[in-house]
């Protein structure tokens, strides 16, 4: 349980630092916080690598819930000032721009098992830490020496009376938060990550009946990370050309991945055997349903902020809306291992599925009937 918690950490503090490093964008330069961010990630990494050396008990525990810790919010930083930066860069592009950093993150889910694994085995527990600590440092120096040292600033022309909008950073994090459709863009945002993490908490109990070889088991957890990473920057280009209807996307992906839920128990009212294709299928339709619902959740924030509450397209903003991304994704990812863990204990993956299918429906229906009274407003 305490490897669990030490492991756990890193999403807490990642939830509760997010909107405090969104609010630092406007006023450190983004090379100085991502650089910073990734040489303390490094760091953090390393010496994590060199706990196997430490004697059991308080000697191990507490190091390690510090390095968590450090690691957590290194890792905040450049996270949030990377993706509040590429918006900056990129303000038309900005669905595509971050669908391609999601395309490295389901990248980096599919290779980082396999290197690990290998270094493992080569040079044991503190090789693949010190490997990967290694190359963050090197990234944070390059991001340092290269990167343009300016903070993000955006200057605007508002129905050309040439009023200037700079640095605005007075919208407070509350006022962001409490607004139904800024809500209901975290809701989506938060199921899409609390999807993957219950797949990853939840599937290989359910596959233990078919008495697969490790190798296989492998194969068919990195479907998920395949088809998102393939899928994502197709998603953020459609966001892109087709930024006005946003939520249709999300809806899209809401269905899907309803759709998988009741294919990968299966639900337990269809009276279906499960099998090894329909998991595969579910676990495509999650892969294709998430990555629909992080690229639209992002981006439909980002425009209703912009052009629906009168936010300025500027760093403020940016800082806001990724520190809301990074704060859903924390959530999500301590939500979903959390609830699978819990059924699975308590009752069966098939209940899981329900429950989790149950959260799904919800948030599809409430994004229809969203999307329902837009429509019928603009008319």
């Amino acid at each position: 349980m305490i490897y669990s918690f030490i492991f756990g950490v890193y999403e807490l503090v990642m939830l509760l630092t997010s909107f405090i490093f969104g609010k630092l964008v406007s006023r450190i330069a983004p090379n100085i916080m991502c650089g910073f961010g990734l040489a303390i990630t490094g760091f953090s990494t390393i010496a994590f690598g060199l706990l196997d050396h430490t004697p059991n008990g308080l000697l191990f525990i507490i190091p390690a819930f510090v390095l968590r810790i450090t690691e957590s919010l290194g890792a905040t930083a450049f996270a949030i000032s990377s993706y509040s930066f590429i918006t900056y860069k990129f303000p038309e592009k900005t669905a595509t721009m971050f669908s391609l950093m999601e395309l490295c993150f389901g990248m980096g889910l599919i290779i980082a098992p396999v290197v690990g694994a290998v270094l493992y085995e080569m040079g044991g527990y503190s090789l693949p830490f010190g490997v990967l600590g290694f190359m963050l440092t090197i990234s944070a120096s390059t991001i340092l020496i290269f990167l343009e040292p300016k903070t993000i600033n955006t200057t605007e022309n508002l129905d050309n009376n040439n009023i200037e909008i700079v640095n605005r950073s007075d919208t407070s994090i509350l006022k962001f938060l409490l607004n139904p459709i800024i809500i209901l863009d975290a809701l989506v945002i938060i199921t899409a990550l609390s999807l993957i993490g219950f797949n990853s908490a939840t599937l290989e109990p359910h596959l233990r009946d078919f008495k697969l070889k490790p190798l296989m088991t492998g194969i068919i957890f990195v479907t998920i990370g395949l088809t998102y990473a393939i899928t994502a920057p197709i998603w953020g280009k459609l966001c892109d050309i087709f930024n006005h209807n946003l939520s249709i996307f999300s809806i899209f992906g809401s269905f899907l991945c309803a759709f998988g839920l009741i294919l990968i128990g299966p639900l337990p009212y269809l009276k279906v055997d499960k099998k090894i294709w329909l998991i595969v299928v579910s676990l495509v339709c999650f892969g294709i349903g998430t990555a629909a619902k992080q690229c639209s959740g992002y981006s439909h924030a980002l425009n209703f902020s912009i052009k629906n509450r009168g936010l300025p397209k500027e760093s403020s903003t940016y800082g806001l809306v990724s520190g809301m991304f990074f704060a859903c994704i924390s959530l999500g990812g301590f939500i979903g291992p959390t609830i699978g863990g819990f059924f699975l204990e308590n009752y069966n993956y098939e209940t899981a599925t329900v429950f989790m299918l149950a959260i799904e429906v919800f948030i599809l229906l409430s994004l229809i009937i969203s999307f329902l009274s837009k429509k019928m407003t603009v008319r």
